[in-house]
């Protein structure tokens, strides 16, 4: 689903892939680098965007051995 939602949200036939790049980085790198920085996400932590009420969101999925 947050594939088809980026998807659908950065197609513009006319500018190429500069609309959906530029959605990717509002709706999914600008949000995890600031969940990040407030140590909402740790070193480690394997994290998953997902779909919920319209809105993108982080879900923990593990912690990744080192």
């Amino acid at each position: 689903p947050v594939r088809e939602y980026l998807a659908q949200a950065g197609f513009e036939p006319l500018y190429g892939a500069r609309p959906l790049k530029r959605v990717i980085q509002n709706k999914i790198l600008d949000p995890l680098a600031l969940q990040i920085l407030e140590k909402k996400v740790q070193g480690g932590e394997s994290v998953e965007a997902i779909l919920e009420k319209g809105k993108i969101v982080f879900k923990q999925k593990r912690k990744v051995k080192k």
